[in-house]
């Protein structure tokens, strides 16, 4: 008996690890691109000398547009201290009698698609004060592709996984002779814990040192996979004539 309530809280544990590690993977994965999308989309270059008004003229119109979702103005003056910070530019700004920099305003839109950038960045070049723009639209079209392929691989992921966890639990259930439901929860119970156990370790041993900012299992999915498996673990358990019930 306990050779069977072994195979069973194994079998429940390999397969939370193995699903889950996938899981715990796509989520950071997702949440690293989620991030990068989070960068400046379009950067506006000003003119040299423009006046408080014509800058304030310049803000109103971008809060104005209802695809922006905010915008940060940084002045020239900053810009060069910010650039002071490295130094090698430092050696070289002082060579120079002035500050060369423009004033410039980052702009975040509300929709990140490569179709917007390029036509919202289009529409801003027209504004009056803007000297040129810079836009992302290189990255915002690589990170379409690369959410659409996660994606993509993850709906495949899951299809295969499926075939595989019904054929291995016809395989366990085949390998039970003596088969009681009851000790099925008991067993996966056991093995949904040491699988969590593992994940866990794997999450704080492993991607700890890929991924900045750590996403582990939320509870919702942690209980519905505990749920699933439990569930598993009852039915590999069920005798063959109730199975054929």
């Amino acid at each position: 008996m306990k050779n069977l309530s072994f195979l069973v809280s194994f079998f429940v544990a390999i397969h939370i690890t193995f699903y889950g590690y996938f899981i715990i993977t796509v989520k950071n994965v997702s949440s690293y691109f989620d991030s990068l999308g989070e960068r400046v989309e379009i950067i506006l270059f000003l003119n040299d000398g423009l006046t408080d008004m014509e800058k304030d003229n310049i803000f109103n119109q971008l809060r104005s547009d209802e695809i922006i979702e905010r915008i940060e103005y940084t002045s020239k003056a900053e810009a060069l201290e910010e650039l002071k910070k490295d130094g090698e530019f430092e050696q070289q700004i002082k060579i120079l009698d002035r500050n060369p920099l423009p004033d410039s305003i980052d702009v975040f839109l509300k929709l990140k698609s490569p179709e917007v950038i390029k036509e919202t960045a289009e529409k801003l070049r027209r504004i009056e004060g803007v000297e040129d723009i810079y836009y992302t639209i290189v990255e915002a079209e690589s990170l379409s592709t690369i959410e659409k392929t996660i994606l993509i691989f993850k709906s495949w992921f899951n299809i295969l996984y499926a075939v595989l966890f019904i054929f291995s639990s016809l395989l366990v259930s085949l390998a039970i002779p003596k088969k009681k439901p009851g000790y099925g929860v008991i067993d996966a119970l056991i093995g949904t814990a040491f699988g969590y156990a593992l994940l866990y370790f794997f999450h704080k041993e492993i991607f700890s040192k890929i991924f900045m900012n750590l996403s582990f299992l939320s509870r919702k999915e942690l209980i519905i996979i505990a749920g699933i498996f439990i569930i598993a673990g009852v039915i590999v358990r069920l005798p063959k004539n109730v199975m054929e019930k």
